[in-house]
């Protein structure tokens, strides 16, 4: 942009209002693209394994703005409510999803709280974000399928 990093720097408030500005697009990114995916009219099954695609590519095309997230988070938890919250709201949403899909015959829960449910596969799509893809990530959509998501699946 023509701008040196002093002059950058300098134009930004602080870095952190930056960092949070940074942030605050991924996960409204990230968050659109999973509820974009919850409201369709796709069997549950469907919708996990679509928000795993999603985690996946997000994981592949902006694995640094993940690892920064988590870094953030861990060294100084938001201030703003808004952004955990948006992802809350979806993880309810999930539990909805799991809850549905049992009633509904498509998933078996082998009694297991689908909050548990929904909180394990939000966390074991975002594992593979301590790995570098490289190209792999149809490789991992396999291994999601074959392992989290024909777990649950009722045949």
């Amino acid at each position: 942009a023509g701008l040196s990093t002093g002059t950058f720097f300098r134009l930004a408030q602080s870095k952190d209002l930056l960092l949070t500005t940074i942030m605050r697009h991924f996960i409204n990114s990230v968050t659109s693209s999973w509820n974009s995916v919850l409201v369709t009219n796709s069997s549950p099954i469907e919708k996990l394994d679509a928000i795993a695609w999603i985690n996946i590519n997000v994981l592949a095309s902006f694995g640094s703005e993940f690892r920064i997230q988590l870094s953030w988070i861990r060294e100084t938890p938001p201030e703003k409510e808004g952004d955990i919250n948006q992802i809350l709201g979806v993880l309810k949403q999930m539990d909805d999803l799991f809850a549905h899909g049992e009633i509904s015959g498509y998933i078996k829960s082998f009694g297991v709280p689908s909050s548990t449910l929904s909180s394990s596969l939000f966390g074991l799509t975002w594992l593979v974000g301590e790995q570098d893809l490289n190209g792999r990530e149809r490789e991992v959509l396999k291994m999601t399928r074959a392992s989290l998501l024909r777990g649950i699946f009722r045949s």
